[in-house]
């Protein structure tokens, strides 16, 4: 029986009310059933292919090694996944354009501004899991430490020419050191330094220092390329004397050797034939005394003519 004066809505809505009253079991079935729905499907969740899955159970890491697929776990707080890239080279860069580093100071004092890159990868998954929360910021602090450490040991001119590669596989095993006494699951792959100058304040002091050693260096090669001319020329004059030396050594000893086997010669003569050698030896002294000599004969039953003298010394050159 319907009320007088009930409108339209009122009985709409009460008529729903029995509804509802008449089919609560089967509303209440349907949430159950929707909830379990809605709980199975929050606990499904796929490991997308070149990336590693951990499986935290109530907080502590039950697997740190699921592998891409679909996988089930108990829906949160039960259980959670965390997913990550482990093969994938991860990069930091310190530069003192971002104010991550500032200007350091080299081993004789002189300050130089080092922008380096650290390429690192995960090496053990559940050891990175339970370290730190930010291990890029714990990454750039030990760069940045190593880095004003080892910076100190170098001269600045090192670190501008021939160091970098020095100083770069040195960091990267420092920096790997450290992470390996944090038990942090990283992998220093490698540093690179991308560029080291001098600061801004001091980069004109510092062209006109280099440009200062560039002199000194050209001035040295110069003279380093003259010395070597000189050597080489005075090698030469000193090999063409000694040659010359040589062969009037030896000249003079086949010469020696040769007066030497006539001396010898004649006297073997001399020991044969005393009388006949020494008359020998006598006309050719006298052969070559007289070959050079001005001979003058005189009568001696005319006078003397003493002017004759004053003209042959006159015309003997």
């Amino acid at each position: 029986m319907i009320p007088k004066g009930e409108t339209a809505d009122v009985r709409l809505i009460r008529g729903i009310v029995r509804l509802v009253f008449r089919m609560r079991r089967t509303l209440v079935v349907a949430a159950i059933a929707l909830s379990l729905v809605i709980f199975v499907a929050l606990g499904v969740y796929t490991v997308p292919t070149n990336q590693t899955g951990a499986l935290y159970t109530a907080g502590i890491i039950e697997d740190d090694l699921v592998e891409p697929g679909i996988h089930y776990k108990w829906p949160a707080p039960f259980q959670k996944v965390t997913i990550m890239n482990t093969s994938e080279m991860r990069r930091i860069v310190l530069s003192d354009k971002t104010e991550q580093v500032s200007a350091i100071i080299t081993g004789d004092e002189n300050l130089i501004d080092v922008d380096v890159a650290l390429q690192y990868q995960i090496h053990d998954y559940r050891r990175f899991l339970i370290g730190a929360k930010n291990w890029e910021m714990i990454l750039t602090g030990i760069v940045e430490a190593e880095l004003t450490e080892m910076v100190a040991g170098f001269q600045v001119d090192t670190l501008l020419t021939t160091g970098k590669s020095e100083l770069q596989i040195g960091l990267r095993n420092r920096v790997q050191a450290a992470l390996d006494e944090l038990d942090a699951g990283l992998v220093a792959l490698s540093t690179r330094i991308v560029s080291a100058t001098p600061p801004m304040e001091a980069a004109g002091s510092f062209r006109r220092v280099a440009d200062a050693k560039s002199g000194k260096a050209r001035r040295i090669n110069q003279a380093q390329a003259k010395r070597s001319r000189a050597l080489s020329m005075a090698r030469g004059e000193a090999e063409k004397i000694v040659q010359q030396a040589r062969s009037t050594s030896d000249e003079r000893i086949k010469k020696a050797g040769g007066d030497s086997e006539r001396y010898l010669h004649v006297l073997a003569e001399y020991g044969q034939a005393k009388k006949v050698t020494r008359t020998q030896m006598y006309y050719n002294a006298m052969e070559n005394a007289v070959s050079v000599a001005r001979v003058i004969l005189f009568d001696p039953d005319a006078p003397l003519d003493l002017t004759l003298f004053r003209q042959i010394a006159t015309n003997t050159p």
